[in-house]
């Protein structure tokens, strides 16, 4: 089926990947205090909401790997695709 983004209940995702046969390593992690200060939970969760239904396939998971406009291209590719 497609592949998109959904939003659901921490106890239904739970339930789902401890059943997941793929063994997923899953850690939660606190964010640091500073930062946990200036999180906005609000607009965090009015920006996944956002996203709920959209596609979410390889073309999200080929450009992933770049988190800065100009350093994460392995040669010979640059920002300029």
């Amino acid at each position: 089926g497609e592949e998109i983004i959904v939003v659901i209940p921490w106890d239904e995702w739970w339930e789902l990947a401890l059943k997941d046969s793929s063994n997923p390593q899953i850690a939660l992690l606190p964010l640091h205090p500073d930062l946990r200060a200036k999180f906005n939970n609000t607009a965090a969760w009015e920006y996944a909401l956002s996203m709920t239904g959209k596609p979410y396939g390889y073309h999200n998971m080929i450009f992933s790997w770049i988190d800065t406009i100009a350093d994460n291209y392995p040669p010979p590719l640059d920002s300029h695709l």
